[in-house]
């Protein structure tokens, strides 16, 4: 058995992308079944990742400070590196095997691996000093000592693992 499946998607605000994935499954014998899968995929930044705006107090040993965290198109972000978010990206593989040794007895076990590029995260905290509040007066809200982050294409992550079932009906 062949399979595959495909789908267009288009964001207004971040492009367009083909995803899709194709499996097959070959019956060795009435006890032995082998499968696989290769998929793309695309998640485009969330309205949150790219519009979250806001300042928190927070405490380290009983401390208080401000806590800011912006969308990329702010001044403040801006001031610390930040630069348009895109899309995450992935491609996912999957092989493994169905095994019926009995009746009623199943076990199966599948490798996959997920490849996930651009993935989506916040920045490492910056904190405010005199120099960067003078620099960029937006900062005032954090104020000085502050912290600031913002999301970010910031990583690439591997994802490997193998599932095993056995099922006894």
């Amino acid at each position: 058995t062949v399979g595959a499946a495909g789908r267009y998607e288009h964001y207004n605000t971040f492009g367009s992308a083909w995803v899709g994935k194709i499996n097959a499954l070959f019956k060795v014998s009435d006890a032995l079944s082998l499968r696989g899968s290769i998929g793309t995929g695309y998640h485009a930044p969330s309205p949150g990742q790219s519009n979250v705006s806001i300042v928190t107090t927070s405490f380290n040993n009983g401390v208080a400070f401000q806590s800011g965290t912006y969308p990329v198109n702010t001044a403040v972000a801006q001031y610390y590196g930040a630069t348009t978010l895109t899309p995450e990206e992935s491609v996912n593989y999957g092989l493994g095997f169905i095994l019926e040794p009995a009746r009623g007895v199943t076990l199966t076990v599948d490798g996959y691996q997920i490849d996930l590029n651009d993935r989506i995260g916040l920045t490492q905290p910056f904190i405010v000093s005199t120099e960067d509040l003078q620099a960029q007066p937006a900062l005032l809200p954090v104020g000085v000592d502050g912290q600031v982050q913002y999301f970010t294409n910031g990583f690439d992550t591997r994802t490997r693992g193998i599932d095993v079932v056995g099922t006894w009906r």
